[in-house]
C-alpha cells in the first residue's frame, strides 16, 4: 500500500472519530497522519480544532503555529492570516499572534506595492480587499486601498487626456511629442515609486532589496544623482568591517607593554631633589620606585603563566579525534544541506527575502560555498532587475 492510500484510509477513519466526537481516537489517528505528512497544515488544524474541544488551549495554540509556519513557507499568507485569527480568538491579548499578523500584513503590502509600481491596480486591489476582511480596519490596508483608488483616479484622467475630442485635427507632430511627453511623464512617476518603495525597504532593513530599487532607479535615469548618493550612503550603512584582528593583536600584545612600561619605571629611578627638599619626597621617590619594580614582577608573572597555558591547551587541542572532527563535519555538511533545501524551497514560493537571509547565514557557515551562487542568481532572476 502506497503513502497516498494509507494517508487516506486513516484520513477518513480519523474524520469518523471526529465526527463522533470521539476526540481521543480521533487525536491519536491524526498524529498517525502527521508522521505521514508534516508538510500538510490542515492536519495541524484539525488537531489543534480537537485540543479546543478538550478545552484545552494551549496545545491549540501550538497546533494553529505549526499550521501558520507551514503557510508562510508555501507563501500562502492569506490562510496563514486567518490560522492567525483563531488563535486570537483564543487568547486576543496574545502578544505574539499580533506580531506575527503585522508581519503577515506587511509582506502583503510589500506585494500590493509591487503591484502599483507595475500599474497592475486591480491585483492590487485584490490583495488589500482580502486583507480587510480578514483585519476588517487595519489602519496600513485603509491607506494603501485609499492610495490605490487615487491612483486609479489619476489613470483614468490620463486616459480621458488621450483620447481625441469628436472632429480633433490629426496632427502627426503633435501626436508624437505628445506620447514623448506622456511616457517621461510616466517615467517620472515609476521613479517617484521606486524611491518610495526603497525608503520602505529600508525601514525594514531590507537592504538587498532597498539596493536592488536603487540600482533600478538608476537604470531608467542614469545621470540621478540622488539616487547615486543614497545607494553610496545605503552600501556605507550596511558595510561591516572585521576589526576582530585588530582586536586580537592589541589584547596579546598588552601583557607585554605593560613590562615595558614597568621597566621604564624601574630604569627611571627617583629624580634628584632639589636642593632644600624635605625626607618626605625623597620617601615618596622610593616608593614609586619600589611599586614600578612590583609591578614588573607581576607582569613578568603573568607573561609566564599565560604562556605555560597555551602550552598545555596546544596538545589538548591536538588530541581531538579524527571521529570527533569528522562529526563536526558531517553537522555542519548536514546544517548546510537543510538550509540550501529550505532556500531553495523559499525561492519557489516567491519569498526572495526569507531565502536571501539563509543565503546569508550558508555563507557565514561555509564562506567558500559554490552551491549558494546559484541560488543567489536565481533570487536576482526572480527579482527581474
Amino acid at each position: 500500500m502506497g503513502e497516498q492510500e494509507k494517508k487516506r484510509i486513516i484520513l477518513k477513519v480519523a474524520y469518523n472519530y471526529y465526527q463522533s466526537e470521539k476526540w481521543e481516537r480521533a487525536l491519536e489517528e491524526y498524529k498517525k497522519l502527521v508522521d505521514l505528512d508534516p508538510m500538510d497544515f490542515l492536519i495541524h488544524n484539525m488537531i489543534a480544532q480537537i485540543y479546543i474541544h478538550q478545552e484545552k488551549k494551549e496545545p491549540a495554540i501550538n497546533e494553529f503555529m505549526k499550521a501558520v509556519n507551514l503557510l508562510r513557507a508555501t507563501n500562502s499568507l492569506d490562510k496563514a492570516l486567518q490560522t492567525l485569527q483563531h488563535i486570537l480568538k483564543l487568547e486576543p491579548e496574545r502578544k505574539e499572534t499580533k506580531i506575527k499578523i503585522e508581519e503577515v500584513i506587511r509582506v502583503r503590502l510589500v506585494e500590493v506595492d509591487e503591484f502599483i509600481l507595475r500599474g497592475s491596480l486591480k491585483n492590487a486591489a485584490e490583495i488589500c480587499e482580502r486583507l480587510a476582511e480578514k483585519v476588517p480596519g487595519h489602519s496600513l490596508v485603509a491607506d494603501k486601498m485609499a492610495e490605490i483608488e487615487t491612483r486609479r483616479v489619476e489613470q483614468q484622467a490620463r486616459r480621458s487626456k488621450a483620447t481625441p475630442a469628436p472632429g480633433d485635427v490629426f496632427q502627426p507632430t503633435g501626436e508624437a511629442s505628445g506620447k514623448d511627453a506622456e511616457g517621461m511623464e510616466k517615467n517620472a512617476e515609476v521613479v517617484k515609486n521606486l524611491y518610495l518603495l526603497a525608503a520602505r525597504y529600508e525601514e525594514r532593513q531590507a537592504w538587498d532589496e532597498a539596493v536592488e530599487t536603487y540600482i533600478t532607479i538608476l537604470r531608467l535615469q542614469p545621470q540621478d544623482a540622488e539616487a547615486r548618493r543614497k545607494l553610496h550612503d545605503l552600501y556605507h550603512k550596511i558595510s561591516r568591517h572585521d576589526k576582530a584582528a585588530t582586536v586580537w593583536t592589541r589584547i596579546n600584545s598588552e601583557s607585554q607593554k605593560s613590562i615595558e612600561r614597568a621597566k621604564q619605571l624601574a630604569k627611571a629611578g627617583p629624580s634628584l631633589p632639589p636642593a632644600g627638599e624635605s625626607n618626605k619626597s625623597k620617601e615618596k621617590m622610593e616608593k614609586l620606585k619600589i611599586k614600578a619594580e612590583e609591578q614588573l614582577r607581576h607582569a613578568v608573572k603573568h607573561k609566564r603563566n599565560r604562556d605555560k597555558t597555551q602550552k598545555r591547551k596546544m596538545p589538548e587541542a591536538g588530541k581531538k579525534s579524527a571521529s570527533q572532527q569528522t562529526q563536526a563535519e558531517s553537522k555542519k555538511e548536514r546544517e548546510l544541506n537543510e538550509i540550501m533545501t529550505q532556500a531553495a524551497m523559499y525561492i519557489n514560493q516567491n519569498l526572495l527575502v526569507e531565502a536571501m537571509q539563509l543565503c546569508q547565514r550558508i555563507l557565514e557557515l561555509d564562506s567558500q560555498n559554490v552551491d549558494v551562487r546559484g541560488l543567489l542568481k536565481q533570487i536576482y532572476a526572480k527579482k527581474n532587475l
